[in-house]
């Protein structure tokens, strides 16, 4: 009987625990959002983000126009694919 017992509650203490790890994570990706500024014509002009600093709780709006996410996309780009090549190095000998 009392085994029984301690498996019950260890099954009850499970799924408790279980169900609060996920509304914990739930309000972690709520604070972190994404939203478009549009005008009149229904055009995205500018991509504003909700950032926290390392080791912050602190977030903070920073918005971008549309151009300048697509030039620092381009702009990583263009170093990650300067770093992959120069990982790759010719074999010896030609």
């Amino acid at each position: 009987m009392k085994i029984k017992l301690v498996a019950l509650s260890l099954a009850s203490l499970l799924i408790v625990g279980c169900a609060s790890t996920s509304d914990v994570s739930d309000n972690r990706a709520s604070r972190n959002f994404e939203f478009e500024v549009v005008d009149e014509n229904d055009k995205v002009t500018h991509i504003c983000r909700n950032e926290r600093a390392t080791g912050s709780n602190i977030g903070r709006r920073n918005c971008r126009t549309v151009e300048q996410v697509e030039a620092d996309r381009a702009q990583a780009r263009t170093e990650l694919e300067r770093a992959q090549g120069s990982l790759v190095t010719p074999p010896p000998g030609g």
